[in-house]
């Protein structure tokens, strides 16, 4: 575990791991005044060393969040009782109940009548051109879907 001491706190990287192709280091931030105050920062690197800080609760250091994260396909911060929250394991379960995710790539739906459901495809900073790709062909081939909408990337 590398430390770094930062001001008042002591960052160490925690855990280092790969998961579906990408790299993460969960990093550590200790309280120098308070040991027991310990926050989490959850970073996401693609093979080309694009680097994504994931939007999760930083009192979670636990691997399986960060998995959950990836396997949900990125998404941003989640809106709960008015007010835009981190993900933690709990909203990351939720949401992979409730969308579906193709190549890595989250996908939502609606449907416009009974004939008619328009895809949305929605990639992130860390998704290259060819994911983005066979994830459509994927959405294509197992949904028989005519069209697609590709929203652009999120940071």
């Amino acid at each position: 575990m590398a430390n770094k001491i930062e001001g008042k706190s002591i960052m160490m990287i925690a855990q280092t791991f790969r998961h579906k192709g990408f790299t993460v280091d969960i990093r550590c931030e200790e309280d120098y005044d308070d040991p027991t105050t310990v926050k989490a920062y959850h970073h996401i690197y693609n093979e080309q060393g694009d680097e994504l800080l994931a939007p999760i609760d930083s009192y979670d250091t636990s691997r399986k969040t960060v998995e959950l994260f990836i396997d949900a396909g990125f998404p941003k911060r989640t809106l709960t009782d008015g007010t835009i929250s981190p993900h933690d394991r709990a909203s990351l379960t939720d949401l992979l109940n409730k969308r579906i995710v193709v190549n890595g790539i989250w996908i939502e739906w609606r449907t416009i009548s009974a004939n008619c459901t328009e895809y949305y495809v929605r990639p992130n900073k860390l998704h290259g051109a060819e994911q983005i790709t066979t994830c459509c062909n994927m959405l294509k081939a197992d949904y028989d879907v005519a069209s697609l909408v590709i929203v652009d990337a999120e940071d």
